[in-house]
């Protein structure tokens, strides 16, 4: 993937307006191929400098600017640089302030996400909601609010509000097994299960667990060792 992007950004990246557009674009995948390689410098790198192509051609205030920023800010939290990252958080809020444009989807999840790891569980949760009220509003609502409700209800269970948690992580697995890319469908399934496991139901809850490793199920391969860990670990009748 990495290879295909960079034969794109080569090819593009000289070339007319919407050439350059494209070249952007695969700036903008490249690192999250890097980031996903574990290689967080060079993701770093790619993301910047794709942020900055992308903020001069739109504008520094645009509010298309803020998916670059939080990627940016998600980016400097990985590398442990929470200094850095807090004036990317508060220019990417600011900027997102009071709309209600789709393609903040994804950014206040991942606002949501950075605010619990700081510890701001009430901002995390609000990050969330407001995901899940702007993925509601689009077109493929259906399977769009499958992740913000993935994320809210991890969240509740991690905070203790078992029923909430439920809810969410029940819904968020029916949105994830409807039709469409695998990514976040076995998130959901070992999710739910760590609810069900909280409230007793063992043998339903090794059984999701255990689902959430299929194919179909979309894990990478640190998060399919979590819950082979998880189900080694946990007795029948005595869960996690």
């Amino acid at each position: 993937a990495r290879d295909h992007y960079a034969a794109t950004l080569a090819r593009f990246e000289r070339g007319p307006p919407n050439a350059r557009a494209m070249a952007i674009e695969a700036l903008f995948e490249i690192a999250e191929v890097e980031r996903d390689l574990g290689d967080l410098d060079a993701a770093l790198a790619h993301a910047e400098l794709a942020h900055t192509r992308f903020s001069g051609h739109l504008g520094e205030d645009h509010i298309g600017t803020v998916p670059g920023l939080v990627d940016l800010a998600v980016l400097r939290s990985a590398r442990r640089e929470p200094e850095l990252a807090a004036p990317l958080i508060a220019r990417a809020r600011g900027l997102m302030a009071g709309s209600d444009n789709r393609d903040l989807l994804l950014p206040y999840v991942h606002l949501g996400d950075l605010a619990r790891e700081a510890g701001d569980l009430a901002q995390a949760e609000a990050d969330y909601d407001r995901a899940a009220a702007i993925a509601g509003q689009t077109d493929e609502a259906e399977r769009a609010l499958g992740l913000p409700l993935l994320r809210r209800g991890e969240l509740r269970l991690a905070r203790g509000d078992l029923d909430a948690a439920l809810a969410d992580l029940t819904a968020a697995r029916e949105h994830l097994e409807r039709p469409g890319p695998p990514l976040d469908r076995g998130a959901a399934r070992f999710a739910l299960a760590r609810a069900l496991a909280a409230r007793g139901e063992h043998a339903r809850a090794r059984e999701l667990a255990a689902l959430a490793l299929a194919d179909d199920g979309g894990l990478r391969d640190g998060a399919r060792a979590e819950v082979r860990r998880w189900l080694g670990g946990v007795s029948p009748a005595s869960p996690r």
